[in-house]
């Protein structure tokens, strides 16, 4: 965020749509998940949580069909794929409306 600012570009913090609600909960609620599947993530989570907390960035649900990182990450049945290269050509059909919202992150 600091680049984009010194460039003239300033953000108010950075959005991030995540369709896992396990991962969202640890986030959020400030919690150490401390058990041996997610030891090895503690230090990602505490700095990720400090960030959450200074506002930095914040962390929506969003729903698997609508997640446009799938056409990165996973092997799509071709329907799925054709929806989800339309949907990352139109964004602002499918973001939460909380992204839409002027004045949000």
């Amino acid at each position: 965020m600091r680049i984009l600012d010194s460039m003239g570009s300033p953000q108010h913090g950075v959005n991030i749509f995540e369709d896992n609600r396990s991962t969202i909960a640890i986030c959020t609620n400030n919690m150490s998940p401390g058990n041996s599947r997610t030891k090895h993530v503690d230090l990602k989570i505490k700095w990720l949580q400090d960030h959450l907390q200074k506002g930095d960035i914040k962390i929506h649900h969003v729903p698997t069909s609508l997640n446009m990182a799938d056409i990165l990450t996973k092997a799509l049945p071709r329907e799925t794929f054709v929806r989800c290269i339309a949907n990352a050509l139109n964004p602002d059909d499918i973001l939460p409306p909380i992204a839409q919202n002027e004045g949000e992150c």
